[in-house]
């Protein structure tokens, strides 16, 4: 039965994600949709809260929320962690200069790229390593859909490379913190938001 329901939201997530990247490339309807993005990463929250134990586990969520978003701030108010950048305004509410739906992002990518690379591999270095590699890459992939729909913007023209590097240490702590805690995470919820994410974000490098 939890299957059944994972599959019905999962779907549902993933049907959010197709009707955003479509909007979002259309130009009659992408302020629209902009201003909706807090809202599905919101939902995609939710749906993470539903089918993996953080409400249990809410030690971790909070320090993985909190750990992200203060991280980002530090990043924002000196430039010294990712280089210099700053948000705009289709996140959402900020605070100290950084949206607080960034701390629920951090949280999502963390939670799915941990629970899909656990489901392969058991031992506790290598889960860490490929699930902190793993969200670099998907960094990689967020990152020019992200400046062109005004999510950040760099000071410089190109991204600076210690921004990757610094991902990927942010993401090895992260994942760190939930191999410790052994918490248990359902790959297929995990899979359901990351396909999603990576076909709405794979449409958009294109589509943009």
């Amino acid at each position: 039965m939890i299957c059944k329901k994972i599959d019905v939201f999962g779907l549902l997530i993933l049907l959010f994600h197709l009707i955003g990247m479509l909007g979002l490339s259309s130009n009659n309807l992408s302020s629209i949709f902009l201003d909706l993005v807090p809202l599905n990463l919101l939902l995609t929250f939710l749906y993470c809260y539903k089918f993996s134990p953080l409400n249990v586990h809410y030690k971790i969520s909070g320090f993985i929320f909190t750990f992200g978003f203060l991280v980002e701030v530090v990043g924002v108010k000196t430039g010294l962690l990712f280089g210099e950048y700053s948000y705009g305004y289709p996140l959402g509410l900020k605070f100290l200069n950084v949206p607080l739906i960034i701390g629920i992002n951090w949280l999502i990518l963390a939670i799915c790229s941990y629970g899909l690379i656990s489901y392969f591999i058991t031992y506790f270095f290598p889960k860490v390593i490929l699930a902190s590699i793993f969200m670099v890459l998907i960094d990689i992939l967020i990152e020019p859909v992200a400046i062109n729909l005004g999510f950040w913007s760099w000071d410089l023209i190109d991204i600076p490379i210690k921004n990757y590097f610094m991902w990927f240490i942010v993401s090895f702590i992260i994942n760190y913190a939930l191999a410790s805690s052994q918490m248990k995470i359902n790959p297929r919820m995990s899979t359901y938001v990351l396909i999603s994410q990576l076909i709405f974000f794979t449409y958009l490098n294109f589509a943009l």
